[in-house]
C-alpha cells in the first residue's frame, strides 16, 4: 500500500472521528467553500494587511493561518499549511505472508459520466485479507525528547558538534548509522576508508514560516551541515547535522 493512499485514509478516518465531536475540528478539503480558510477569505485578509511592512505582514499572516486552521489540517496540511506528518509505505511482514497474490478485476470509471468505460477493464493484485503490514508514521518536528521509557522512537536522529547518530527500527532490531569525526566507537563497523569532511553553514527558516505552525523555541538556533566525502572520488555520500563551535 502506497503512502499517498494511506495518508488519505488516515486523514479521512480522523476527520470522521473529530466531526462527531465538533464539526469545526475538521474542515472539508474536497470543497473550497468548506475549507477552514477559503481562498476568497485568504485573499481578503492578504489585501487587508498589504500596507504593512514585510516582516509584520508575514507575522500577521502566520498568526491568522494558525488561529483559523482546523485540527486535521493543522496535522495533515492544507493549501496554506504544510503537513507535519508522514506515513511511510506499508510493507508486508515477511514472516506472516506466503508470497502469493490474489488477482482482482477492475473497471475504469469515466470521470464525466461516472459510469463504467466501454471495454476498459484491468486486473490488479492484492494480498489476502488479514495479512498484517508494518505501520510507521513520522511527525517532522519534535522540540524535546520523549521520556526514557518510550525512547528510542522507531526512527530518528541526535547530533552534537562531533557526531550525528541515526537509527531506524527494522523488525525487532535497530539499524544504526554513526557519522563522526572522532575515533570509531566500539561495536560499529566502518563504512568505506578514505573519508574527509567539510562543514557548511545551514539556512534557518523564519520563526513565522507557516510551514512550521508550532514555530521554534529559539530564534538563534546554531546549526550547520557536515559533508562526508570520499577523498578518492570527491563524492559526497552523507550529509550530517552539526553544531558549530
Amino acid at each position: 500500500m502506497k503512502r499517498i493512499e494511506l495518508n488519505i485514509k488516515v486523514r479521512s478516518r480522523l476527520e470522521s472521528f473529530l466531526r462527531g465531536i465538533d464539526p469545526k475540528f475538521a474542515a472539508n478539503p474536497a470543497l473550497e467553500s468548506e475549507w477552514s480558510i477559503p481562498p476568497d477569505e485568504m485573499s481578503d485578509f492578504k489585501n487587508s494587511i498589504n500596507n504593512l511592512a514585510n516582516q509584520a505582514k508575514e507575522e500577521r499572516l502566520h498568526q491568522y493561518i494558525i488561529d483559523n486552521t482546523d485540527l486535521v489540517s493543522f496535522l495533515s496540511g492544507s493549501p496554506w499549511l504544510a503537513s507535519k506528518s508522514q506515513v511511510r509505505d506499508l510493507t508486508v511482514l515477511a514472516d506472516s505472508w506466503f508470497g502469493q497474490y490474489q488477482e482482482r478485476d477492475g473497471v475504469v470509471i469515466e470521470r464525466d459520466t461516472e459510469t463504467a468505460g466501454d471495454g476498459k477493464l484491468y486486473d490488479f493484485q492484492v494480498v489476502p485479507a488479514g495479512t498484517p503490514f508494518e505501520f510507521r508514521a513520522v511527525v517532522d518536528i519534535c522540540d524535546r525528547l520523549i521520556d526514557s521509557q518510550q525512547f528510542p522512537s522507531p526512527e530518528g536522529q541526535l547530533f552534537n558538534h562531533h557526531l550525528e547518530l541515526r537509527w531506524k527500527k527494522q523488525g525487532e532490531l535497530y539499524k544504526v548509522l554513526l557519522l563522526t569525526t572522532l575515533k570509531l566507537e566500539p561495536g560499529f563497523e566502518p563504512v568505506g576508508k578514505n573519508w574527509e569532511f567539510l562543514d557548511r553553514n545551514a539556512h534557518q527558516y523564519s520563526a513565522t514560516d507557516s510551514r512550521f505552525p508550532q514555530g521554534f523555541t529559539s530564534d538563534d538556533v546554531k546549526i550547520a551541515q557536515r559533508y562526508f566525502r570520499d577523498s578518492s572520488t570527491a563524492t559526497v555520500h552523507f550529509v550530517a547535522l552539526t553544531i558549530p563551535k
